[in-house]
């Protein structure tokens, strides 16, 4: 899948800190080219040429179920790798495993504080706060976010954290990201419901970022490794 540029770039990507970080996602995408099907499908493709498409949506579903399903028992510590591994073989990833992937770029070129994030949509209604709704399954790396940062509270996030979004093809501050977020999962709410509504995020763990795993990933994949002329301590 290639990445395609967002339409409205926003000033952010004339940043050093940014462009870094664009360049190990892109880096990565073009070592790992993968197809997604739940893009396809957010974005109509298959709708557009289903003749074309159904056969091999269908297909491509299969195989991230069945890479997946394999995956469920392994021990954390093994699970990023076998990520890579089925990735570089099936050529097949949704949100979840290319936020994995670029997980794995970032460790590789020495950042440590880097977090998987899962987007959700609550609603509040008066005193009824926090219900979370169904109406979207994506997840996203987050870089920088803060030493006290608690991902279930945005606020909370420090405001210079990247948003590395491969699925969408993006980097951008936190702020410009959840707005970029807001533009393609709250557009045409109906009875108001827009307003009341907000994100927030979950953390998932697999598997740990720490100082041992950066060293790890940059020995295992030097193909994601990107030359930086400043420190990459975040």
């Amino acid at each position: 899948m290639q990445i395609q540029p967002t339409q409205n770039q926003s000033f952010t990507a004339r940043n050093s800190e940014i462009r870094f970080a664009d360049k190990i996602m892109r880096n990565m995408m073009n070592k790992y080219p993968t197809i997604s099907t739940s893009r396809a499908d957010f974005y109509t493709i298959s709708k557009k040429k289903p003749h074309v498409f159904k056969r091999a949506i269908y297909y491509s579903d299969g195989v991230i179920s069945y890479y997946r399903s394999l995956r469920t028992a392994l021990l954390p510590r093994f699970f990023l790798d076998q990520v890579i591994e089925d990735t570089a073989i099936s050529k097949v990833a949704n949100c979840g495993e290319l936020a994995l992937l670029s997980k794995a770029a970032f460790l590789a070129n020495g950042f440590n504080n880097v977090k998987i994030a899962y987007l959700q949509i609550v609603e509040d209604f008066g005193k009824i706060l926090g219900k979370t709704t169904n109406d979207i399954d994506h997840c996203f790396l987050l870089v920088n976010r803060g030493k006290n940062a608690r991902l279930n509270n945005v606020k909370s996030i420090d405001k210079h954290a990247i948003i590395v979004d491969p699925w969408l093809g993006f980097v951008d501050y936190l702020h410009a990201g959840l707005s970029r977020y807001e533009g393609l999962f709250m557009k045409g709410r109906k009875n108001g419901q827009y307003k009341k509504q907000r994100f927030i995020l979950k953390e998932l763990q697999i598997p740990k970022s720490s100082a041992d795993n950066c060293k790890k990933f940059k020995i295992k994949h030097p193909e994601l490794i990107v030359a930086n002329k400043f420190s990459q301590e975040i």
